[in-house]
């Protein structure tokens, strides 16, 4: 599951999904459906650092003590209450240029289940990571000299850290080497607590499986072998919660 602080929650795919109309709305009444989702983003951050102030401070030097929104794990239920708020958000808009439409009812429906779509997360609990791994920034390709015919590759990779716990994949870089027929690939910069990498590789943007079987050294260059892409596992998701923090008190996973 990819943090927080990793870009954008939900998709206007996700928005789709629960109102197949929402693509038409947005075009005829041009609203910025990106905007609404990035500014649903920043109500949640606001009203979650308010509950980890709030659950965390209550016991001083403990674990949770320091607790910020990039410890934060994108569970389904945060995804539900985000999509959900920014239909309210694309509706509230719309509404107060159509006040004897049918927005303004849809705005109060999606506002009460983007409600109850956070008590439920607050019942459940925020998942929550200690040794956060940020989604992986895109990675450096070029191309080298080799046998391996010539391509166009999609290559993502993925940051680990100490614990062997992968982050969410980066986006695709697409290379085609030209003459030079293989490529090379290296992470960028990656944060302090970063100690391997991991490399996706595919001649399909939708089926990229992993090249490595140990992680990567951060500064480790990976040269794709003149067999081509081996066939590894496909990438994950990013970090599962180390454990959850509800209203009532802190449940463990597992």
């Amino acid at each position: 599951m990819p943090l927080f602080t990793d870009g954008p929650i939900s998709g206007i795919e996700d928005l789709s999904a629960y109102d197949s109309s929402i693509l038409d709305v947005a075009g005829a009444e041009r609203v910025d459906l990106d905007r609404k989702l990035a500014l649903a983003a920043a109500e949640i951050g606001i009203e979650l650092q308010e509950f980890l102030v709030r659950r965390t401070g209550q016991v001083p030097g403990g674990r949770n003590a320091g607790l910020t929104l990039r410890n934060v794990v994108v569970t389904p239920a945060l995804k539900q209450w985000h999509t959900l708020l920014a239909l309210t958000l694309v509706y509230a808009d719309v509404a107060g240029n159509h006040i004897e439409s049918r927005y303004p009812a849809k705005e109060k429906e999606y506002r009460r289940r983007a409600r109850r779509a956070a008590d439920s997360l607050y019942r459940i609990g925020v998942g929550i990571t200690l040794n956060p791994v940020p989604r992986a920034g895109l990675p450096e390709v070029r191309g080298i000299p080799g046998t391996t015919p010539i391509a166009t590759y999609y290559v993502r990779i993925a940051w680990r850290n100490a614990a062997g716990e992968s982050g969410a994949p980066s986006e695709t870089a697409v290379f085609t080497p030209g003459a030079d027929g293989e490529i090379a690939v290296k992470s960028p910069a990656a944060p302090e607590n970063i100690t391997g990498w991991d490399v996706y590789v595919g001649l399909d943007a939708g089926n990229l499986k992993r090249q490595n079987s140990q992680p990567l050294a951060p500064a480790a260059e990976w040269v794709l072998p003149p067999t081509g892409p081996a066939d590894g596992p496909a990438p994950g998701s990013g970090q599962e919660p180390a454990y959850f923090i509800r209203n009532d008190r802190v449940l463990l996973r597992g």
